[in-house]
């Protein structure tokens, strides 16, 4: 978001005034312009009293800090979650009013709905009934309409839950949204503090009646997750830190749930640490009662070293997820419905796989320490076998093919953790748990901590040799 540093702040304070002049336009009207100044003078003065002087320096440019120790002391950062991948247009709306800041620093005042595209390495805005405007290099976004003179104390759930927000593609997003150009069109990137953005984690990742300790866990969880990735070498030269998708944790945009929130306050600034470094905190649905491990599932050479880290590997921990109506599952499928989905994933993947002909049986190949399996075999009816990871293998069975049924609801393999039996031209896969296993299993932190365990003993029990350790 806009957070100028305070020796800004009075030149900005001063040259709000002028904003229906050159330095902030709207195309068509210069009233509500100075309307928006006076408002803006005081959110300035405000938000210099209220908000830290926090920058991205102190993760992207100072790395040795977090190689050094993991465990980072220092203001609450700034996380850059993309929040659009590059698509060919993209609507702006929420508020009456959005600023645009260019990359030069000239503020552009547009009414809402904005529709946003790119043309020749530009972005280009356009009014609903206005003349498009081209714009060199990115533009950030946010809320232009004028705030209430009071704000909610910060670290409050008032404060949380009434922050101004803008929204993309018809999901509000709180801080600022950066548009980028790329070959493919545009992107969108919202740059927003740490701590709003584990809360709306947090609320997507759990039921939203599940208990305040089983939040605060999901939020130290969430917190150390997006830290880690933050200090990662090989992302620093990258526009975002994390994806809002599943692909890194699922970010729904801005959040006002109350439970997602206190645990926010709660536990603010902590993380989940090993031998000083922050860990990726890998968690996934229902375990089943049994772990995955890192090692098994995610890459483990250079620069993925993280992953080979002692507690995020298959352990004989508490499980508690009877609760979920995945902690037993059953899927049936024809041998040629396996058939086709292997070959097309071993396409993709350039596995074995991609040569099978008939697939007749699956088999365990091998087990981690927790007795979950870690690889399979697959073999074929001409005597062929091939080998490959519980990860992929789940994956492979729910790969898409023309002229099948997508692998969506009942249909879907839910887990790496199953055992397929043959029956004629069907193979009957009945699994354990939903998600990769690695790490906290949410439906045991539910569990758990109705029996009394607190945040911290749920972590240590899924994360073992883990500590919880203050980062900022």
């Amino acid at each position: 978001m806009f957070r100028p540093g305070k020796t800004n702040l009075k030149k900005m304070a001063r040259g709000a005034t002028a904003l229906a002049g050159s330095h902030f336009e709207h195309p068509g009207s210069h009233t509500m312009a100075v309307l928006l100044a006076l408002g803006l003078i005081v959110s300035l003065v405000v938000a210099s009293c209220q908000l830290p002087n926090r920058t991205r320096s102190m993760i992207g440019p100072s790395p040795s800090t977090w190689e050094a120790s993991g465990v980072w002391m220092g203001a609450e950062p700034e996380i850059r979650v993309r929040i659009a991948k590059p698509t060919k247009e993209l609507v702006v709306g929420g508020p009456r009013l959005v600023l645009a800041r260019e990359a030069s620093g000239r503020v552009r005042i547009f009414r809402t709905p904005v529709l946003i595209g790119a043309s020749a390495g530009s972005v280009v805005l356009t009014e609903t009934g206005g003349e498009p405007v081209t714009i060199a290099g990115h533009v950030e976004l946010e809320s232009g309409d004028p705030r209430p003179s009071t704000r909610p104390r910060p670290g409050t759930l008032e404060a949380y839950a009434d922050a101004p927000t803008i929204a993309v593609q018809g999901v509000e997003y709180a801080g600022a949204v950066r548009i980028t150009t790329e070959a493919d069109g545009v992107q969108a990137i919202n740059y927003i503090d740490l701590e709003p953005y584990v809360a709306a984690v947090a609320s997507r990742e759990l039921y939203p009646s599940w208990s305040l300790a089983a939040y605060e866990a999901q939020t130290i969880a969430a917190r150390s997750y997006a830290l880690q990735s933050m200090s990662l070498p090989k992302f620093r030269d990258r526009a975002w830190d994390v994806e809002s998708s599943t692909v890194d944790q699922a970010y729904p945009g801005h959040t006002n749930h109350q439970r997602s929130i206190q645990a926010v306050i709660n536990t603010r600034g902590r993380v989940v640490a090993y031998r000083g470094k922050i860990l990726r905190t890998y968690y996934s649905s229902t375990s089943g009662g049994r772990s995955g491990s890192a090692a098994d599932t995610w890459p483990t050479g250079p620069g993925f070293e993280y992953n080979l880290l002692a507690p995020i590997q298959a352990h004989n921990v508490i499980h508690a997820s009877e609760a979920s109506r995945f902690h037993r599952w059953e899927v049936v499928r024809t041998t040629d419905d396996v058939t086709k989905r292997l070959r097309a994933w071993g396409e993709r993947a350039g596995h074995s796989l991609k040569n099978a002909r008939a697939v007749t049986n699956i088999s365990v190949h091998r087990l981690n320490r927790a007795d979950r399996p870690s690889t399979y075999r697959v073999g074929e009816r001409n005597g062929v076998s091939h080998t490959l990871s519980a990860e992929q293998l789940r994956i492979a069975l729910n790969q898409d093919v023309q002229g099948l049924p997508d692998a969506t609801g009942d249909r879907r393999v839910r887990s790496g953790d199953f055992e397929v039996t043959a029956a004629g031209t069907r193979l009957v896969i009945r699994g354990r748990g939903f998600g990769h296993g690695v790490g906290m299993c949410q439906f045991s932190a539910q569990a758990l901590s109705k029996r009394g365990w607190t945040a911290d003993d749920i972590l240590k029990n899924f994360y073992p040799g883990a500590s919880i350790e203050l980062a900022y």
